[in-house]
């Protein structure tokens, strides 16, 4: 890299990448008919009443063939994006399942 980053611009490409996977997966989603079209969609949804990152955060999640990943991004940042809100569906899974995932979607299984 020929420039330092700050850690605030880290975090926003880091939620703008985030953004806009869920955004590729939604019109995956919409593109594939069955059923294929079941393996990808995406949204966002506001984190429960007692979680300790309600009211600041949103949750944008995708659907990907190996499962769910998600990522927390400031919450200004999801109702400006065009993603729906949905409901929350959290699988329960940890980061590192998440990355385990997303390491076999994209053929990096180690």
């Amino acid at each position: 890299m020929s420039e330092e980053k700050t850690l605030e611009e880290v975090y926003t490409d880091r939620n703008l990448l985030a953004l806009a996977a869920a955004e590729m997966a939604v019109r995956l989603h919409l593109a594939l008919g069955p059923p294929e079209s079941a393996y990808f969609d995406g949204g966002w949804y506001r984190p429960e009443a007692d979680d300790a990152d309600a009211g600041e955060w949103g949750v944008v999640s995708l659907e990907t063939p190996e499962g769910q990943a998600s990522w927390h991004v400031p919450i200004d940042l999801a109702r400006r994006s065009h993603l729906t809100e949905t409901v929350p569906d959290w699988d329960g899974h940890t980061r590192q399942v998440k990355n385990d995932r997303l390491r076999r979607f994209t053929g990096l299984d180690y």
